[in-house]
C-alpha cells in the first residue's frame, strides 16, 4: 500500500511542473508579442512622424533602453520566480503596467513633436499681424506729428466783430409784380433775372437736340403727349377751357438719362451759371430745371458796383418792368448780399431775402403765367417721322401682349381696370402715327398753354413706363381722419423786408 501512494505523488508533481512550463511559456510568448508590437508601433509612428530634434531622439532612446533593462530584469525575475502561480502572476501585472505607462508616455511624445508644425505657423501669422499693426502706429503717429506741426505754423483765426444790420419793415411783394433773382455764393453776385427766359432757353436747347434726346426705347407707356392750343376770343385775351382749338398738338417724350447726361457738364449756362435737368420725381414725367453757381463765375462786390455791371443792369431792367428783387443768400455771401441791396435801394426797387443752404437753386415763380407761345415750323417733322417708324412696332407689341394679358383677368372687379388700361394702347398707337402729321399740318406760331410752370420745363415731358396692366382690384384707401373743410388757399406772396 505505501508503494502506490509514492507513485500517486510522483504523478502529481509531474502534473505542476507541466503546469508551471505552460505558464511561463505563455508569459515569455506574451512578452515577446508585446515587445514586438511596442516596436512595431513605434516604426509606424516614426514613419509617419516628421523629423525630430536631437533632443526627441535622445529621449526615446532613454525609453528604449528602459524597455530593454525591463525586459532583461524580467528575464532574470522569471529565472528565479518561485513555483508559486500567485506571485508569478503578480509580477507579470506589474511588468504589463510599467510597459502601459511607458506606451503612454511615448505616445504624449510623438503627440508634442507633431503640434510642432502648427505651433510655428501660429507664431509666424501672428508675427505678421504685429509687424502690421507696429506699421499703422508708426504711420498714425507720423500723421499726428504732421498734424501737431501744422498746427503750431497755423495763426490764431481772427475772431471778427459781429456785424448789426438794419434792414427795412417786412411788407407784401407788389400786386401782379414777378420777383427777379439774385443769387449771392462765395461771396459773389450771379444775376438769374427772369426765370422764365431760363425756362424757355432750356426748352429750347431740347428742341435743337430732339435727335440726341428723344426717347426710342420699348416699354409699357405713352411715347407722346399733348400741347394744347388755345386761340384769342371776341376781347383779345385767351381761355383755356372754352377757347381751345380742336385739334392739339402731339408731340414725341424724351428720355430722362439722356437729359441728365446732357447737362451735366455744365455746358449750358453761360459763364455764370450751369443748367441741370432731371427728372421731378420717379413717379412724374415732368422735367425739373435746376441751376447751379459756377466757381469761377459771378462778380465780386468791387466788379458787381461797378456802372454798367450785370448786376447794375439787370436793376435798371427790374426798375423799368416794376418787379421787385429776391436774393438768396449762402452763409458766406452776407457781405456781397448787403452791397447788392444797398444797390436795390438805391433804384428804389422793391426787394426781400431768403437764406439759401442747397448747392443748385430751383426756380419758381409766385406769378404763373397761363399761356405762352411756341414756334411750330421749326419741329423736325422728318426726326418726328423716323421715331414713328421705331416706335409704332413698339407700341403694336405691347398692345398684343395686354390683350393677351387680358385674357387671362379672372377677376371680375378686376375685369373693367384692365379693359380701361388696354384701351389706353389704342391711343398710344394712334398718336404715335399721327404725330408726324400733325407736326407737318400744323406750323407756325401758336398761343399754347403753359403747362406744367416753373420749376417744370414747359413743352418738355419725359417718357414713364405705366406698370403691370391690374389683374386685381386694388386696395382700398386707409380713410382719413374728419378734419374740418378748408378754404382755399391763395397763392404766397414774397414777403419783402
Amino acid at each position: 500500500m505505501a508503494r502506490k501512494k509514492r507513485q500517486e505523488e510522483g504523478g502529481s508533481l509531474d502534473s505542476l511542473l507541466d503546469t508551471m512550463t505552460n505558464v511561463v511559456g505563455i508569459l515569455v510568448i506574451v512578452l515577446i508579442v508585446t515587445q514586438l508590437n511596442v516596436a512595431e508601433a513605434l516604426k509606424r509612428i516614426q514613419s509617419n512622424l516628421p523629423q525630430v530634434t536631437q533632443e526627441d531622439v535622445d529621449q526615446m532612446k532613454m525609453v528604449v533602453d528602459e524597455n530593454r533593462k525591463s525586459m532583461a530584469k524580467l528575464e532574470t525575475t522569471w529565472t528565479e520566480v518561485e513555483p508559486e502561480k500567485d506571485v508569478e502572476k503578480k509580477q507579470l501585472d506589474q511588468l504589463i503596467l510599467e510597459i502601459e505607462e511607458k506606451t503612454v508616455n511615448n505616445k504624449e511624445v510623438v503627440d508634442k513633436t507633431s503640434d510642432l508644425d502648427d505651433l510655428k505657423k501660429k507664431i509666424k501669422e501672428l508675427q505678421v499681424k504685429v509687424d502690421l499693426e507696429v506699421a499703422d502706429v508708426t504711420k498714425a503717429d507720423e500723421e499726428l506729428q504732421t498734424l501737431k506741426a501744422m498746427m503750431d505754423e497755423t495763426p490764431d483765426r481772427e475772431v471778427l466783430a459781429p456785424k448789426i444790420v438794419h434792414l427795412p419793415d417786412p411788407r407784401p411783394a407788389p400786386e401782379g409784380a414777378e420777383p427777379r433773382y439774385v443769387l449771392c455764393k462765395g461771396n459773389k453776385a450771379y444775376v438769374v433775372g427772369d426765370v422764365y427766359e431760363h425756362l424757355f432757353k432750356v426748352r429750347d436747347f431740347i428742341e435743337d437736340n430732339f435727335d440726341k434726346l428723344v426717347y426710342r426705347g420699348p416699354g409699357m407707356g405713352s411715347y407722346t403727349y399733348t400741347i394744347p392750343s388755345i386761340k384769342k376770343n371776341d376781347r383779345g385775351g385767351a381761355d383755356p377751357v372754352r377757347d381751345r382749338e380742336e385739334r392739339a398738338f402731339q408731340k414725341f417724350r424724351y428720355d430722362a438719362k439722356k437729359l441728365q447726361d446732357f447737362f451735366e457738364k455744365g455746358k449750358y449756362g453761360g459763364n455764370d451759371l450751369w443748367y441741370q435737368v432731371s427728372r421731378a420725381n420717379p413717379d412724374s414725367d415732368y422735367a425739373v430745371l435746376k441751376i447751379a453757381c459756377k466757381p469761377e463765375g459771378g462778380q465780386g462786390v468791387a466788379a458787381f458796383k461797378q456802372r454798367n455791371s450785370p448786376l447794375d443792369l439787370a436793376l435798371k431792367k427790374v426798375q423799368g418792368e416794376r418787379n421787385y428783387v429776391m436774393f438768396f443768400v449762402a452763409p458766406d455771401s452776407f457781405d456781397a448780399y448787403l452791397e447788392a441791396r444797398q444797390m436795390a435801394e438805391f433804384y428804389n426797387l422793391p426787394a426781400g431775402w431768403q437764406p439759401w443752404t442747397t448747392e443748385e437753386f430751383t426756380p419758381s415763380t409766385r406769378v404763373p403765367r397761363e399761356t405762352t407761345t411756341i414756334e411750330l415750323d421749326d419741329v423736325p417733322v422728318a426726326g418726328y417721322e423716323a421715331i414713328a417708324r421705331v416706335v409704332t412696332p413698339i407700341v403694336e407689341q405691347n398692345r398684343t401682349e395686354a390683350d393677351n394679358k387680358l385674357k387671362t383677368v379672372t377677376d371680375p372687379e378686376a375685369k373693367p381696370l384692365a379693359q380701361a388700361w388696354v384701351q389706353k394702347f389704342a391711343s398710344y398707337e394712334s398718336a404715335v402715327v399721327s404725330a408726324p402729321k400733325v407736326a407737318a399740318s400744323i406750323r407756325g406760331t401758336h398761343q399754347v398753354l403753359m403747362n406744367p410752370n416753373a420749376p417744370y420745363l414747359p413743352h418738355i415731358r419725359v417718357f414713364k413706363p405705366e406698370g403691370a396692366i391690374p389683374t386685381k382690384k386694388p386696395a382700398p384707401a386707409p380713410p382719413k381722419p374728419d378734419t374740418p373743410k378748408k378754404e382755399p388757399v391763395k397763392p404766397k406772396r414774397d414777403t419783402l423786408d
